[in-house]
């Protein structure tokens, strides 16, 4: 049962402490309670590996096992004293973390905002070269899940999410620009919304067309597909700067001035 499980990973902890010379027996033993059905045990056993081991094997074993503790119990105090723990081992061990690094970001099915915030703060400080796309195309995913749960979600908890997922998606970018092209896309869709996930997205576009000129053209005819929706003063105003700096040529600029006349209307202006 699960008592007698917890007694004998306090047991085994202890003589690995009195008696390290027999430590890598006693630690075998706590391998093979990773199997255990019973998430305090599993928890007490990825700590004891964590505090007793440096090895890479017993380090992703306990990481593993952590980030499954996160998906699959229920207590969101719990889940956030292991992501602790996970920030501990990010610390001391960042290349195991990194390879856990998509399993990581599916934590994010959890509902808790302060969860995913967490969660997602700790992800952004794994990526590298070699996990950074997929990624990005989690998060991209995450992204219009969003959208399509808008209707069964609270809205400001829905646009909340969304804002925090577009701001981990720009550092991403920031360190990453080549995965650019796989996101702009997507997340211009969402400039035509109200709130603070629009003026982010519209900063993200104005610096990703400045360091990734080979968006030059998808930039720009996606900002002007959406330029007549737009409904926040701060998007247009910074769309407009876009606009009107990197229209380069007489087509881009003309096309750039037809989509404001048409945002503005037949003169003269009347009040409505």
């Amino acid at each position: 049962g699960e008592s007698f499980q917890l007694a004998l990973v306090d047991t085994l902890k202890h003589l690995c402490k009195t008696t390290p010379g027999e430590k890598a027996k006693y630690l075998g033993v706590i391998f093979g309670l990773l199997g255990s059905k019973h998430p305090a045990v599993l928890f007490q056993c990825a700590c004891t590996l964590q505090s007793l081991s440096s090895s890479p094997t017993a380090i992703r074993e306990a990481a593993a096992t952590f980030v499954k503790l996160l998906n699959t119990h229920a207590d969101n105090n719990v889940k956030l004293i292991v992501t602790d723990r996970l920030e501990d081992i990010k610390k001391r061990f960042p290349d195991i973390m990194s390879e856990l690094l998509i399993d990581l970001l599916k934590c994010l099915a959890s509902p808790n905002m302060d969860l995913r915030r967490r969660i997602l703060e700790l992800s952004m400080d794994l990526t590298v070269d070699k996990n950074v796309e997929k990624a990005v195309q989690f998060l991209k995913k995450e992204v219009l899940r969003t959208q399509e749960e808008a209707n069964t979600m609270d809205k400001q908890a829905s646009h909340e999410y969304r804002q925090l997922l577009v701001r981990s998606i720009h550092q991403c970018t920031v360190k990453y620009p080549s995965v650019a092209g796989l996101i702009v896309p997507v997340l211009s869709e969402y400039l035509v919304e109200p709130g603070p996930s629009a003026v982010d997205v519209m900063l993200f576009i104005r610096e990703i067309i400045v360091k990734e000129p080979q968006l030059h053209d998808v930039i720009l005819a996606k900002l002007l597909e959406v330029f007549g929706s737009i409904t926040s003063a701060r998007v247009l105003r910074v769309m407009l700067w876009v606009l009107g700096t990197h229209s380069n040529t007489v087509e881009e600029a003309t096309n750039t001035v037809d989509a404001i006349k048409a945002a503005v209307g037949p003169l003269p202006l009347v009040p409505v």
